[in-house]
């Protein structure tokens, strides 16, 4: 009998600070199907009528993650939303959203618990990289999210 290799588990919490107000980021971060359109890392392959969004992401990690992102929650008054994460990834995610620093600004914290399903990167996972894969995936899309932003208030498209 083949002997089972143990999950890697992760946890990760990110804070962003966002210079708009949290309406507007919530319902930038509510759309997970325009993610590509200010996070080049996120490649949706397909959305389904309930939105959940088959999702590849390159990272630093040698391998695409694949995973299904299914809306869980979704709270503008509270400013939070959750996704279940399926695939090479298994768990939740959540943005809790609140007021900034600075007013009109906006303190995004995103909270995620996933083990590692895809055995075929479980070794890279247990080496060590995936803390800084997931810290570089989060500066890219933090500022893919600013610049997305930034540009919708000046009425052009962002560049990447």
């Amino acid at each position: 009998m083949a002997e089972r290799q143990p999950r890697a588990a992760f946890r990760f919490t990110t804070t962003w600070e966002v210079p708009a107000a949290p309406g507007r980021v919530f319902q930038t971060l509510a759309d997970l199907s325009a993610y590509p359109a200010w996070w080049p890392q996120v490649e949706i392959q397909e959305i389904r009528p309930d939105q959940t969004c088959l999702v590849h992401v390159r990272g630093l990690l040698p391998r695409r993650i694949q995973v299904t992102l299914s809306p869980r929650t979704a709270d503008e008054v509270v400013h939070r939303l959750g996704i279940w994460v399926s695939g090479d990834l298994q768990g939740w995610a959540q943005w809790l959203l609140g007021p900034g620093r600075e007013p009109g600004t906006t303190l995004a914290r995103y909270h995620h618990e996933v083990t590692l399903n895809a055995s075929r990167l479980r070794s890279v996972a247990l080496s060590g990289p995936v803390r800084l894969n997931h810290a570089w995936l989060f500066r890219q899309g933090h500022r893919g999210l600013v610049r997305h932003l930034d540009s919708s208030v000046a009425g052009t498209r962002p560049t990447h």
